[in-house]
């Protein structure tokens, strides 16, 4: 890794974390300081305080992406565990991308920012499909096997189930972190 890609990982993860913790109000001058660089330094791998927050959500989307094609192409592959199993470690997949990408997280659960340029509203808007999806494909291999009773609405359940995975990123944080008194 070159020494300007090894800095942006670092601006990158600095102000995810930064953006976890405080919000969005976290400044660029913080963000700077922190990684121990001047504030105009950034502006070399970043446009702005957008820019950043746009790449933290795509690198969130694009994990959260990778979690179902790798859900998807076990269900291709011989697998003799209950669907209980097999939905607990999708479920634990997207909880663990959701706690790594806190940040990017809250920012899809809320509205986007006031003001936020079409981009980033277009990312925070858009619905974590594919992940739905590899869920929906789980249980129907479940019912199909059957390990799941007939009549659940499978669509509706793997969308909850994976509502309520994406949700851990923000019990452990809050968990996590003694409150400040």
């Amino acid at each position: 890794m070159t020494s300007d890609s090894a800095r942006r990982e670092e601006i990158l993860e600095t102000a995810a974390a930064m953006f976890a913790s405080s919000g969005l109000r976290t400044s660029l001058r913080e963000i700077a300081d922190q990684c121990g660089i001047l504030p105009g330094s950034l502006y070399h791998h970043f446009d702005s305080k957008e820019a950043i927050i746009v790449e933290l959500v795509r690198r969130y989307r694009d994990e959260l992406d990778h979690v179902a094609k790798e859900a998807f192409d076990a269900l291709h592959e011989p697998d003799q565990r209950p669907v209980e199993e097999r939905v607990i470690e999708l479920g634990r997949a997207i909880a663990a991308c959701a706690v790594r990408h806190r940040a990017a997280l809250l920012l899809t659960l809320y509205e986007p920012p006031t003001g936020a340029g079409e981009e980033l509203v277009d990312l925070a808007r858009l619905a974590p499909t594919a992940i739905d999806a590899a869920m929906a494909e789980i249980l129907q291999a479940g019912l199909t096997a059957g390990g799941l009773r007939s009549g659940i609405e499978l669509t509706l359940l793997a969308e909850r189930l994976c509502q309520s995975m994406l949700h851990v990123g923000v019990g452990v944080f809050h968990r996590s972190h003694a409150p400040q008194l």
